[in-house]
């Protein structure tokens, strides 16, 4: 929890200093974890706590830099991140996005999960809460301002997303699956015969 601004300089050093200590833990927790894979039920709440959406699916992350995100209900989208690019897939439009990966983690901050890279964790503030750690953005730009990663015991059972308009999104894994091989190809996408490219790399 951010002290208030009134505290000493001394304290507010001591709060840096703790701060990186929690970055580096739950670098060095999430290092442990070579590929995960799990089923998850994602809740989607607006800022007065209403339910907007409801849906399931499946994720994989395979390190450095791989992500595999996707929805399975009501409607199916993917998100593929494989180091370089993340790849949205809306199969109903038949439309796949390209979007650079480098430079989307501080609107995505679900890709930091698999980052093994400085500036990437250089962009965010890193606390521990009482069921793991949270993730705030330093940007006041960013749409996503924070990312909670719950744990039970080393797992990782659960995220939370914090948007700039309140809407907030749950996350619960369940089948949790770590430093299991699985094939590498479902981190590589490649345009199905009748969609349509936007790449704004």
């Amino acid at each position: 929890m951010y002290k208030p601004l009134s505290f000493t300089a001394s304290a507010l050093l001591f709060s840096a200093f703790s701060y990186a200590g929690d970055s580096e833990d739950l670098r060095a927790l999430l290092s442990g974890v070579q590929t995960y894979q799990a089923d998850f039920v994602q809740r989607v709440t607006d800022e007065r706590g209403n339910l907007i959406q409801e849906s399931t699916g499946e994720i994989s992350l395979l390190r450095p830099q791989k992500l595999f995100w996707h929805v399975e209900t009501p409607e199916e989208n993917t998100l593929i991140a494989d180091g370089k690019t993340i790849w949205l897939i809306d199969p109903f439009v038949e439309q796949a996005t390209a979007i650079d990966q480098s430079a989307s983690v501080e609107s995505n901050p679900m890709v930091l999960i698999t980052s093994e890279r400085d500036e990437d964790w250089k962009q965010f503030t890193v606390s521990k809460s009482e069921v793991g750690y949270l993730i705030e953005s330093n940007s006041q730009q960013a749409q996503i301002s924070a990312l909670e990663i719950s744990f039970e015991g080393k797992k990782m059972d659960g995220i939370v997303l914090h948007d700039r308009t309140g809407q907030i999104s749950k996350v619960s894994f369940n089948k949790i699956e770590q430093n299991i091989d699985f094939a590498p190809s479902r981190f590589v996408f490649t345009l199905p015969d009748g969609f349509t490219l936007d790449d704004q790399r």
